[in-house]
């Protein structure tokens, strides 16, 4: 029998600064408030830490914690421990472009409310294309290719969206978000800056850095 590699919840990890700055900034942009470090588009989750190695970094959950970790470690991945603040430990690996994965146990759903806004995906550039993708796709990631002035492929696993970018078109890692008009004038009006594009997007960071691009809906 295939093993069940769905992914079960899928968080993109950063390290606060200034929680209730983070806090504004995330409601503006019309994410759903969890917990007070927790912000959620009703799948995928905008994860704030006291401490994370790397930033962003990406947590996952597995429908299967079993399936999923025997295959990994049957495709050769590699863990590594990290403790947490509250005492406790994680298991995380790395891909290709050095971006940690931290893998946990299987927890229950969060409740799915109402939210405009999505995420859309993590953006990864990459020195490593086509390696990257087959990581990911090894890992049991379906595969979107699209081209448009560059190559781009989106890793998609259930919430888990990662989209990797060719380095020499793209630098570095961001946030792609699907937001209302609202969520532009809300950013405005609390002091975040934002940029228009010359695509029609928006580009703002957050409060600890990120590179946020945002696409109407």
């Amino acid at each position: 029998m295939k093993p069940d590699l769905r992914l079960h919840k899928f968080h993109i990890l950063s390290q606060v600064k200034d929680l209730k700055e983070s806090s504004q900034f995330y409601r503006a942009l019309g994410l759903i408030a969890l917990k007070e470090n927790l912000f959620s588009d009703g799948e995928a989750c905008i994860e704030l830490r006291e401490h994370c190695q790397n930033i962003p970094s990406v947590y996952i959950e597995a429908h299967n914690d079993k399936d999923v970790f025997n295959h990994y470690q049957d495709r050769g991945i590699i863990f590594d421990c990290s403790s947490q603040d509250d005492g406790s430990t994680e298991l995380f690996f790395t891909d290709p472009n050095g971006l940690n994965i931290f893998l946990g146990e299987k927890s229950p759903q969060y409740p799915r409310g109402n939210c405009d806004t999505k995420i859309l995906e993590l953006s990864q550039s990459t020195k490593y294309y086509l390696d990257s993708i087959n990581f990911w796709v090894q890992l049991g990631a379906n595969c979107d290719a699209m081209r448009a002035d560059y190559p781009r492929t989106l890793m998609r696993n259930e919430a888990f969206k990662l989209g990797l970018h060719d380095n020499s078109k793209y630098k570095g890692q961001g946030i792609i978000l699907s937001v209302k008009e609202e969520a532009i004038s809300e950013l405005k009006k609390k002091g975040f800056p934002v940029m228009k594009n010359p695509d029609g997007s928006h580009l703002c960071f957050s409060p600890e850095g990120i590179k946020c691009t945002l696409i109407l809906a």
